[in-house]
């Protein structure tokens, strides 16, 4: 069966891993074994900095990888964020009707909203599929989705409401 036909799409786009994080970690490691090393025959009181150190480290490696899960389902858009392909969280679950407009980052078709004050929520990925861009979704509430959809899942949003998503 077509996955148009049902309305349920599933799309996995995976983000750059963050070379920062990646640093950060390293640099509170050996920042950390450092200070374990010299500082802890001192002082005590430097023990509470060393373990400062490792929690840091452990904090920006579970942020290397991040990754967006977009589920399509009758007119609603869920999306999780992955982080280092292990821990899912829920970012949010989005209706079209709750949309105002849904088009490409930079068209013209969003200028009347792009002075407009809000949240911004950005689930952005670095996609390789065909047909993938990244599009701004405004909502209602005055917030802003960033996210880089398939073309199936945009095809399958413009089915459901043709006058709210835009192609240009």
């Amino acid at each position: 069966m077509d996955t148009r036909e049902t309305g349920y799409i599933e799309q996995l786009v995976l983000n750059r891993e963050d070379r920062r994080m990646q640093f950060l970690s390293v640099f509170l490691i050996v920042l950390g074994i450092a200070s374990l090393i010299i500082l802890l025959p001192i002082s005590l009181l430097f023990l509470l900095f060393t373990v400062l150190c490792f929690v840091g480290a452990y904090i920006a490696s579970s942020r290397q990888v991040v990754e967006y899960e977009y589920l399509y389902f009758d007119k609603e858009i869920s999306i999780d964020r992955i982080l280092n392909r292990a821990r899912r969280k829920k970012v949010g679950a989005y209706t079209l009707d709750l949309m105002e407009i849904v088009a490409p980052e930079h068209s013209h078709t969003l200028d009347p909203y792009r002075e407009k004050k809000g949240k911004v929520i950005d689930c952005r990925g670095s996609s390789d599929e065909e047909g993938a861009r990244n599009y701004i979704a405004v909502l209602t509430n005055q917030e802003k989705l960033l996210f880089t959809p398939g073309r199936a899942m945009i095809d399958a949003m413009r089915q459901r409401e043709p006058r709210k998503v835009r192609l240009d």
